[in-house]
């Protein structure tokens, strides 16, 4: 495992004028993470986990918060403790070490994209 990257974290300034903190995940964040999770309307679950999730395991949040800052990284947004965003990658392995699964997440209400939101007869379940 690689030591924890303290150069990537820094403040940045939201379109608002409030403050967040950008910084690599740790193995400590798993509250954090859950709150993230518990605060995530349905249809940004199913459009994160590509499926209808109601719950993280302990298993996913160890394994979500415990990368190595290398093969497995990730970097969380938080604005006055609360984890708002995440963004992670996973390399595909040695054979393509070049190649990466990339995800995101942002809490609805910090999102600076618009989407609709869904309809009363949406086709994504909740």
């Amino acid at each position: 495992m690689s030591e924890y990257p303290s150069e990537y974290e820094f403040d940045v300034v939201l379109r608002d004028g409030e403050v967040a903190q950008f910084r690599p995940i740790r193995p400590d964040d798993g509250e954090r993470m859950l709150g993230m999770f518990e605060n995530m309307g349905p249809e940004s679950r199913y459009f994160r986990f590509f499926r209808v999730k109601r719950e993280l395991t302990p298993e996913e949040l160890e394994y979500f918060t415990n990368v190595d800052y290398d093969d497995r990284m990730a970097l969380i947004v938080s604005q006055d403790g609360v984890m708002v965003g995440v963004g992670r990658y996973d390399r595909a392995g040695d054979v393509h070490y070049d190649v990466a699964s990339a995800f995101s997440s942002v809490l609805d209400r910090f999102s600076s994209t618009m989407r609709r939101p869904a309809s009363p007869d949406s086709k994504i379940p909740t």
